[in-house]
Parts: C-alpha cells; structure tokens; sequence
C-alpha cells in the first residue's frame, strides 16, 4: 500500500491505487480483489473495508499466510 511499491508496480505495467476505495473504483464487476497482507488483524481489516465497498458478485481471495479456518468464518460472514 506505500506509494513507492505502488509506483513500482505501475511502472511494470499495472494499474495503481493508493486506497481500497481507489481500488474498487477503477475495477469492472465484477471486481475479484487479491488481498495479501500479513494474517490476523491486518487481513480482517482489510477484509472489512472491502465488505463495505464490494457489491453481491464480487470476490475476495486472501492470498496471504492467514489460517484456513480464518477465512471459513470470513467467508461465511460475507456471505449473508
């Protein structure tokens, strides 16, 4: 999320956002969202924010090192 690493990646071609709702706003729905940050409150932080922008149809994959079971219960949560 720091401004040097996303200034990294769009120089190798991708397309940068410095926020989740920045994010959110520049993908197409239905948005898929990799979120790889490190496991416990960081990843339900980040999973959160997201629930609250992303609309029925999207996806969220955590692609961090979270325990699997973590995101059974996330995932039953986003479901409702």
């Amino acid at each position: 999320r720091g401004a040097g690493a996303v200034a990294e990646a769009v120089g190798h071609g991708a397309r940068g956002a410095s926020w989740l709702e920045e994010l959110v706003s520049i993908l197409d729905a239905p948005r898929i969202v990799w979120v790889m940050v490190p496991a416990g409150e960081p990843t339900q932080a980040t999973v959160d924010e997201l629930a609250s922008l992303l609309d029925a149809g999207d996806t969220i994959v955590d692609g961090g090192n979270s325990k699997w079971t973590d995101d059974v219960t996330r995932g039953e949560a986003l479901a409702l």
